[in-house]
């Protein structure tokens, strides 16, 4: 029932990429993210933390595109803005308090956004320590995946974050920057999209000639996605060549991880 949940909640975000990249790509990355993260854990909760993670943006489904953009880009939101910004995880803790059984995923999505310091010492309770850490794996992922958006390598985005006090969980970050990431070392390629295959990692934002984003920097591509490219390409037109790295993000624990 947890790998059909999982499965389920993955075609979701797959198919609401189509509508919006932005949103629901950054979903997928963060998901693998919090995958590698468990994977070092082995948590029987796992199977909530990743579907937290692949659902964790849904809210800002209700957000104007251009606060992402700016968002993703590092610039600086305005204070309207940023509550706008800062209201979407309950925006989705309310969609998944709707769904049985998702009480502690609800709780993880609502909580996504808030810095270590606001978390206390000890939880009151299992369900609390659960949603704690799984919240606490969020935050380490979503800002991660904002940050490498931005440039930097994976060793200069940990390093950057282990200097914001506060901010986040050290033992998560300390086994982010243990962490090998495979899609790193993939070779980079230019491809018109009848070349692409499904696995490929978008190496910047691909626009249809319309100037409609299509798959973001950074979004793994699935059958669904090349399909939707497919689409744009008979349509509208797709701006070429298109630039990927090959292989899908995977991890492994690096003993010797330097810059």
């Amino acid at each position: 029932m947890n790998e059909t949940l999982k499965g389920s909640m993955k075609v979701l975000s797959e198919l609401l990429s189509q509508s919006n990249p932005t949103v629901f790509g950054a979903g997928a990355r963060i998901k693998d993210l919090v995958a590698l993260l468990c994977r070092q854990e082995q948590s029987p909760h796992d199977w909530q933390y990743e579907i937290a993670a692949v659902m964790s943006q849904i809210g800002c489904i209700t957000l104007p595109p251009d606060i992402l953009h700016k968002l993703y880009a590092g610039v600086k939101l305005s204070p309207e803005e940023r509550q706008m910004y800062e209201q979407h995880p309950d925006v989705g803790r309310k969609l998944f308090a709707h769904i049985p059984g998702m009480d502690l995923v609800a709780g993880m999505v609502g909580m996504q956004l808030y810095p270590m310091a606001e978390y206390e010492e000890e939880a009151v309770s299992l369900d609390d320590a659960v949603i704690c850490r799984g919240a606490q794996m969020l935050k380490v992922a979503i800002d991660y995946d904002m940050f490498k958006y931005q440039g930097g390598s994976h060793y200069d985005t940990v390093q950057r974050m282990k200097k914001m006090v506060g901010v986040y969980n050290l033992e998560l970050l300390n086994i982010l920057e243990g962490l090998k990431l495979k899609n790193e070392q993939g070779k980079v390629v230019t491809l018109q999209v009848k070349d692409i295959r499904t696995g490929m990692v978008a190496e910047e934002d691909v626009f249809a000639n319309n100037g409609v984003l299509v798959i973001p920097q950074g979004q793994v591509v699935t059958w669904h996605i090349l399909q939707g490219l497919y689409n744009f390409s008979k349509q509208v037109g797709i701006q070429e060549p298109i630039c990927l790295r090959m292989g899908a993000i995977e991890g492994e624990v690096n003993e010797n991880a330097s810059p």
